[in-house]
């Protein structure tokens, strides 16, 4: 577990996004642009924005944010799970469901 997390080190902030008028693309386009991201997943109304340096990385995601005219309804700061890893390597998160089950 340790080495799989290393893979994708640093932070992430996870943030809901309202997705009204397309907010979503438009937060990643934003985020996408800026040196501390080292990378973003997607679902229909969250964002997973990998940072270097999440302390500092926050504050500035958020203003960003907030200037281009984008609300955020939650905000969470962590390091790095399985879950983490799992859907960085495969798009979907280990909660998600999976045809009639969820993914193992």
């Amino acid at each position: 577990p340790t080495q799989l997390k290393q893979q994708i080190a640093g932070d992430v902030i996870t943030l809901s996004l309202q997705d009204h008028a397309g907010m979503l693309p438009r937060a990643q386009e934003l985020l996408h642009m800026q040196s501390f991201v080292r990378d973003i997943q997607g679902s229909e109304r969250a964002l997973q924005v990998y940072v270097e340096r999440g302390e500092e990385s926050l504050a500035t995601t958020l203003r960003l944010l907030d200037n281009a005219g984008i609300d955020v309804q939650t905000v969470a700061l962590a390091r790095p799970s399985l879950d983490d890893v799992f859907l960085r390597k495969t798009g979907r998160s280990l909660r998600e469901p999976v045809g009639n089950g969820y993914a193992r």
